[in-house]
């Protein structure tokens, strides 16, 4: 596969290398499983299971990841005229199925807003705003749509601590270093998701930034992916 984009490539090598990680922790793990299995009492095997399931999780999401970043590399494809506000009412409508545990919030035109862009391209984007949005959120994720003079503003927020000045240096260009092992999960896909959401916006001439944003007391009251487009 040929990209022409270095950032691309660059991503692409990085996501390669972290596939072999789960792919051996879980072989390792059911390898140990299946030798000392009559050895280990009830309690023990659930936890080896639970650890070898855990890692096919995440492998699973990098692959996924690793085929959404393909795609993105690529010409989006055909323009349509996408109503905007219908887009995320439905995608709003699904997570507060999915994850009922976070609240929704949605400040959405009800009269529509019209974009001309590719459907695939421009959901994914949306997509991978939310997703980041809700692993980094304590209770909730706010999407604020609105259009300002010839433009379309959409906004993606959260509760959560806030983003780090490295992640918002690296937003959009991969995955940002990784310092904590408990983290790992989720800062690896605010990386490969931010570079996703950059190449959609760039595709349809537009522009996406992460910063935090501010409680009325001056305290950092989340972080906030920030997409507008002309």
């Amino acid at each position: 596969m040929n990209f022409p984009n270095p950032q691309t490539a660059a991503i692409l090598r990085e996501l390669s290398h972290d596939l072999r990680t789960p792919i051996t922790s879980s072989s390792v793990t059911l390898e140990m499983l299946d030798t000392a299995y009559d050895s280990l009492d009830e309690k023990d095997r659930r936890r080896f299971v639970a650890i070898a399931a855990s890692q096919v999780r995440y492998l699973g999401q990098l692959i996924n990841e690793l085929h959404c970043l393909s795609e993105s590399a690529v010409d989006p494809g055909p323009r349509e005229a996408i109503d905007l506000a219908a887009l995320l009412g439905n995608e709003m409508a699904a997570r507060r199925l999915l994850s009922p545990s976070l609240t929704w919030e949605a400040c959405i035109p009800s009269d529509g807003q019209v974009f001309h862009g590719c459907r695939s391209s421009i959901v994914r984007m949306i997509r991978n705003a939310l997703d980041n949005a809700s692993r980094f959120a304590a209770s909730t994720v706010r999407v604020s749509l609105c259009t300002e003079g010839d433009g379309t503003r959409l906004v993606v927020l959260d509760d959560g601590e806030g983003a780090s000045a490295e992640a918002v240096r690296a937003f959009g260009e991969g995955a940002p270093p990784v310092l904590e092992r408990g983290a790992f999960s989720s800062m690896r896909s605010l990386g490969i998701g931010s570079a996703i959401m950059k190449r959609a916006a760039d595709a349809h001439g537009g522009s996406v930034s992460l910063s935090n944003w501010e409680t009325e007391d001056g305290r950092v009251g989340g972080a906030q992916v920030i997409f507008e487009f002309r």
